[in-house]
């Protein structure tokens, strides 16, 4: 499953309805945007993509992921303000 959005997505809904009989473990990575890089103040994060690569880059590691790892991923475009989730 690859998914590019812009919206919220509940992780827990997300990895629910990733889950098989077949699975072992879900890894995930959940990213907060911090309020300081190196030793800058930051307000916010603005995350773009150009979806049709994107996609076709995505597709490409997810098919070598799955015949190698059973692996799937998700990724948003957003922006979001300190403290909130990637």
């Amino acid at each position: 499953m690859i998914l590019i959005t812009r919206e919220d997505f509940s992780v827990e809904e997300t990895i629910f309805k990733l889950r098989t009989d077949e699975m072992g473990a879900i890894a995930t990575f959940i990213g907060v945007v911090r309020g300081e890089s190196k030793g800058r103040k930051v307000d916010h994060i603005e995350v773009h993509a150009y979806e049709e690569m994107a996609l076709q880059q995505l597709k490409a590691i997810e098919k070598r992921a799955i015949e190698k790892f059973g692996v799937c991923e998700l990724h948003r475009k957003t922006f979001r303000g300190v403290k909130e989730y990637l």
